[in-house]
């Protein structure tokens, strides 16, 4: 298992987020927020977490519409009790079907509150 440490092998900047994000992969549907977000992925908090290496399908509700894509989770964070964060799934966008230009507008907006 990875953690959030992989922030410095990042190829773009992310952004602080709070948006409702839906990820399929087969017959499961994870419902959570996307807490932080680029043009190549996601961080989505949620109480249940995929395998690594995961193909799914990623639907993001943002403020003016919802983004369609294909990923695959690239690292998971397990729930460690005591307090720690909630656990959730790194999210490597494949390819943007709906929304790229929704998805660059919502970046460019919310740049200004960067991580």
């Amino acid at each position: 298992m990875q953690d959030a440490s992989q922030d410095d092998r990042r190829s773009a900047q992310r952004v602080r987020v709070s948006c409702r994000c839906w990820v399929e992969r087969e017959s499961v549907t994870l419902l959570g927020t996307a807490i932080n977000l680029s043009h190549s992925g996601l961080f989505m908090r949620t109480p249940l977490v995929l395998s690594r290496g995961s193909a799914v399908d990623i639907k993001l509700n943002l403020e003016r519409g919802v983004v369609h894509a294909l990923g695959r989770v690239v690292w998971i964070k397990a729930f460690e009790g005591g307090g720690q964060a909630s656990p959730g799934m790194g999210i490597l966008f494949e390819e943007v079907r709906c929304g790229t230009d929704l998805l660059r507008d919502y970046l460019v907006a919310k740049a200004t509150n960067a991580i």
